[in-house]
C-alpha cells in the first residue's frame, strides 16, 4: 500500500483542473439571442484535500486523503443562447494546461443561468454549470523505498458548480457577485513499475473533493453596443481563480 500511495501522491500532485468563470448569475440574453465569447481562467490550489480510492491489481484496496497543489491555465470558446427571456444556456470548448507546461488537456462544459427577480438596476439570478477536464502524465520517478520507478496515469474530472447572486446594472457596466458551491470527482487508471525488478501495480482509482463553499465577484464593461469584457475572481478555502472574458452578442 505504501508504494501505491507514493505513486498516486507523486503523479497527482500537479495534475489539477481549472475552475471555469461564472459570469453574471442572471440571464443577459433575450429569447433567440446568440452570444459568442472567449474565456480565460488561472486557478491556484494550495494543499486542497482530495479523497483517493483505489483498487490495485497487485496491491491493496482502500482510500486515503491527500492534498493537491498546482497552478492551471484554461482557455475556452463559449457559445450562449437565449432559450427563453429569463433563461439562457451555454457551451464551453477549450483546453487546460499546467503553468510552465507546454502540454494541454481537453476542457469543456455546459451550463444554464436564469433570472429569478429583476428591476431597472438590480437583477437576481442563479447559475449551474458542469465542466469536464482530462489529464494524463507518465515518467520516471524516484521512490525512497524502491529506487527508480516508471509510472503512467490518465484521469478524467467532472466538476459541478452552483452560484447565485445579484447583478447591479450601471451605465455601461455591471457588477455581480455572490456565493457558490463546488464539487469535483474524477476517475483514473494508473500503472507503477519498479525498474529494478519489474514489480508492477496497476488499476483504477477515484478522486473526490468535499463540497467547497466560496464567493465570487466580477465586473463587466461594455466596449460597444454588443461587445463587452469581463474580469472576475473566485475565492474559497485552498482555491483562488482569476478569470477574464470577451463576449459579442448577435
Amino acid at each position: 500500500m505504501r508504494k501505491l500511495l507514493f505513486v498516486i501522491a507523486l503523479m497527482s500532485a500537479g495534475r489539477v483542473w481549472a475552475i471555469a468563470p461564472i459570469g453574471p448569475a442572471a440571464s443577459t440574453l433575450e429569447k433567440g439571442q446568440l452570444e459568442l465569447g472567449f474565456d480565460y481562467a488561472r486557478t491556484k490550489f494550495d494543499e486542497l484535500p482530495m479523497d483517493f480510492t483505489f483498487e490495485a491489481l497487485l496491491g491493496s484496496t482502500g482510500s486515503v486523503e491527500l492534498p493537491l497543489d498546482g497552478r492551471m491555465h484554461a482557455y475556452w470558446t463559449k457559445v450562449s443562447y437565449g432559450l427563453v427571456d429569463p433563461l439562457d444556456v451555454f457551451l464551453r470548448l477549450g483546453v487546460a494546461t499546467e503553468v510552465d507546461s507546454i502540454s494541454a488537456d481537453y476542457a469543456w462544459g455546459l451550463g444554464v443561468r436564469a433570472t429569478v427577480a429583476e428591476s431597472e438596476r438590480l437583477d437576481w439570478g442563479v447559475l449551474a454549470q458542469v465542466n469536464w477536464f482530462g489529464t494524463g502524465e507518465e515518467g520516471i520517478f524516484w521512490d525512497p523505498t524502491s529506487g527508480l520507478v516508471w509510472g503512467s496515469e490518465d484521469l478524467d474530472y467532472t466538476a459541478l458548480q452552483i452560484a447565485a447572486g445579484p447583478v447591479y446594472k450601471g451605465d455601461g457596466f455591471s457588477v455581480y457577485g455572490g456565493p457558490f458551491l463546488y464539487w469535483l470527482r474524477g476517475d483514473g487508471d494508473m500503472i507503477y513499475i519498479e525498474l529494478s525488478n519489474g514489480a508492477t501495480i496497476s488499476g483504477p482509482f477515484d478522486v473526490e473533493s468535499d463540497i467547497l463553499f466560496g464567493g465570487y465577484v466580477g465586473l463587466l464593461l461594455d466596449l460597444a453596443e454588443n461587445l463587452s469584457v469581463r474580469a472576475e475572481a473566485q475565492l474559497a478555502a485552498d482555491i483562488q481563480t482569476f478569470a477574464f472574458g470577451l463576449t459579442c452578442r448577435f
